[in-house]
Order: C-alpha cells, then structure tokens, then sequence
C-alpha cells in the first residue's frame, strides 16, 4: 500500500515526527534505549504511523562505527518498515550500526501479514528460544548484513516459521543452536538466499542452514559450519513452488544433504573478518580462493530481479568487477590479467598476478562476460615456446572474435576443440571465433 504523504517536525532536536502532508525518513541520532532519538522510538514511531516507513542513522552520530546495546527487546515489527544502515559519503572509512542483545534478548520479531527490510547492520548477541536475531512469520529481505554471534534453541541467527524470507549479500558468521540451523532454521514459507557467506555457524542438524521444504539456493558459499551438514534440506509436508533443489548447482557448499547439487565442495579460502569498506565487517575471499570469478550472473540479482551492483559492502565495491561475479556476500576487486598461465583445462577464472590461476577455458569465460575486452595473451615465462592444451570438453563459443597475441617463439595447439576455431594470422596473433552450427 503506498505510504501517504507526512509533513515532519523534529522532536526535541532528534528524532522526525510526521504529519498529513510530506514523506520523510525516521532519523536515529543516539545510541541509547530509548527516548528521543533512540531506535526504540524510530520503531514505535513507524509501527503508529500508517504505511511504509523507513528509518536511518545520522551519519554524524554513526560516522564512525556505533554499537547500540540492547537492554530490553526491541518493538515487534507491525507495520511495513525498513531499517537502512548505510551511512553516506564514508567510503573506505569504517561506519555503521551494531545491535547487541548481549546474549539476553531477541533482536526482530516480525508476525505475519508484515513487511520488514534490512540493510547494512550487524546483528549480535540476540538470544532466544527460535531465532536469536530475527523470527518472522512474515515478508523479510536481509540484505547486506553481518549476522554473527546469536544463539537460539532452533535458527540460532534466523528462524523462519511462515511467510517469505529473502537473504541477499550477507555474511552468517558463528550463531549456534542447540538442535537445528546454527545459521538458519526454515520451517515454511518462500526462501531465497542469493550470494550469502555463512561459515562457522554450529548446530547438530544443519549447521549452516536447516530447511524443511524446498529452497532457492544462488552464488552461495556455505563452508566450515560444525558439526551437521553445511546445508540439510528435508522434504516438507506442505506443498512448495519453489524450485527443487536439485537446481541449487550455483553454490560452494562443503556438505549438502537433500539441498542439491553443489558446483564446489572445497574449502572457499576466507580471509579474516574486518572492515574492508562499507558500514559492516566483511570475510574477504584469499587470492586463490576457487570461487572468485565462478557464479553465474543470471542468477546475481537483486528482490527485484535486478542485476547486482554492488558486494555486500555497498558503493565503491562493484559486484562485476570482473564481468563475472564471485560466489558469496564479498566480490574480489582484482585488476584481471587475462594472461593465460596454465595449459590445464580447468576453468581457472581468477587470471591475476597469481601463477597457474588463468586457463584458457577461463579466459574465455571472462572475455564473453566483458564485451570491452576482446584479447589475450601466453604468459612468456610459464609458456615460453610450443604449447598444446587437451581438452576434456568444448570450450565455451566466444561470442565474439578472440585476439590471442603471441610472442616470438610461442605457439599454440589445441586438441579437440569442437565449437571453436583457431586461425593464425600475421604470424603471431591467433583469432579463436565460434563455429556456428
């Protein structure tokens, strides 16, 4: 329903209250429980008012990383609402909000027939019986969270009982629950996790993720989450829509049981947690991490169905940086050389400064990803004279003509290379172009 106009008057020099006449943001400007300006108020504010509200962060007071500590639960979620914790003009500064129930109280509570959004926050310390930082029966998007450190007796981050839940470019680090979902627990309703880092996350059954039903799995990595599977998904007794998992191929997940296919099932290579740009903490993915460059973009969008722009950091991290979207909440920034170092046939897409890290099945990929970029090169010191690459399969049809410049000295044969076609020209450039059928 759209959300009628409000004229806003500032309330004791913190907070915007909003009459019949002008839309306006609900602004919190201090870090305490409640009173004037506190998000406890934000939240009653906006569950009176009818209509979608939206509330922010001064970016004075939140330039620098805040953390609101909890001292009693905060409001339950009636009303459509969104909580936006981007902090502008801050790039590669730290900022941001933190909610901490210190191990002692639930976080987000959102009931049925209601409509909650999530952006650029770290939810912490959230304690509860289902759902240490959030339990909903409602329609929830999380999006480019850091969810870390909340315990519950099932969904020790998350516990979904009904409705639709959508979790976009977000990191699940260390929650636990005592029975199932360390990360998350999904009883019912729609979910949809899209470029997601959980890691680290304990429970006996699904440690990561533990879903009853069918769920909607893409660019996700869900690695390391002790001691149940990574991911466990059992059949439901109620009927689903949702796509079954078996179409779930565009993920790393370490151990699956019931949750599809997985494309990767090796360690995803994580750096440490830290501030690496944007309001929340971020695991990196390490150079040689085999997820960089490897999802499939069709599959990187956004609620809406739009193409991602950004990693779970927000503005100044691009999520095709390289044409070609990395798996999980954090996009490797790398300066691309598409130097092919390798004669495996792998499909070896990072292609930096790294050795061995460029195939040319790889360098294809990211060429027909970039419509900028229409050449390649041998590294002259791992390929310095004649190469011969075997091929286990076709090589991706370039969509395009493919310059690949030789050195003196290089050359270049390809066996079995069905779907493309490799011309020498002028002695030391090969054309790769794409047989039609």
């Amino acid at each position: 329903m759209p959300r009628s106009h409000h004229a806003c008057a500032l309330l004791l020099g913190a907070l915007l209250l909003c009459q019949p006449g002008m839309a306006a943001d609900i602004i919190v400007s201090q870090t305490e429980n409640d009173g004037p300006g506190s998000l406890f108020e934000a939240i009653h504010l906006a569950n009176r008012q009818p209509g979608a509200d939206t509330i922010r962060f001064d970016p004075v007071v939140f330039a620098t990383p805040q953390t609101l500590v909890l001292k009693q639960p905060l409001p339950s979620i009636t009303d459509t609402l969104t909580i936006d914790g981007y902090i502008p003009d801050r790039l590669w500064k730290s900022s941001g909000v933190t909610l901490d129930g210190q191990s002692r109280f639930p976080l987000f509570t959102v009931p049925g027939n209601t409509h909650l959004t999530l952006r650029y926050l770290t939810l912490t310390g959230g304690k509860n019986r289902q759902g240490g930082a959030l339990f909903s029966q409602g329609n929830v998007l999380l999006d480019s969270l850091l969810i870390m450190n909340n315990r519950a007796e099932q969904g020790g981050a998350i516990y979904q009982q009904a409705g639709q839940l959508t979790l976009l470019n977000s990191t699940l680090l260390n929650n636990q629950a005592q029975q199932q979902g360390g990360g998350i627990f999904s009883e019912q309703g729609s979910l949809t996790l899209i470029h997601n880092t959980l890691t680290a996350n304990t429970a006996p059954a699904g440690a990561g993720l533990f879903r009853q039903g069918s769920v909607t799995l893409a660019n996700n990595i869900l690695a390391h989450n002790q001691p149940g599977p990574d991911a466990e998904c059992r059949p439901a007794s109620f009927p689903s829509t949702q796509n079954m998992p078996d179409d779930n191929t565009s993920n790393l997940i370490m151990s699956s049981s019931g949750c599809g296919t997985p494309r990767f099932t090796t360690d995803p290579l994580l750096g440490e947690l830290g501030y690496y740009n944007g309001p929340t903490r971020t695991l990196p993915l390490r150079g040689n991490s085999p997820v960089i460059n490897q999802a499939d973009n069709a599959l990187s969008v956004d609620a809406a169905g739009n193409p991602l722009m950004w990693d779970q950091r927000g503005n100044g991290d691009p999520r095709f940086a390289a044409g070609i979207a990395d798996l999980g909440a954090f996009e490797k920034q790398a300066v691309l050389q598409l130097q092919v170092d390798t004669l495996s046939d792998e499909d070896l897409r990072r292609c930096t400064r790294l050795s061995q890290d460029c195939s040319l099945r790889g360098a294809i990929a990211l060429l027909n990803a970039d419509p900028q970029k229409h050449s390649l090169t041998l590294d002259p010191k791992k390929l310095p004279g004649a190469s011969t690459i075997t091929l286990d399969r076709p090589l991706p049809a370039p969509k395009r003509d493919i310059t690949l410049q030789l050195q003196p000295g290089q050359s270049l044969e390809v066996r079995g290379h069905g779907g493309v076609a490799i011309k020498q020209e002028n002695g030391n450039q090969l054309i790769l172009r794409s047989v039609q059928p």
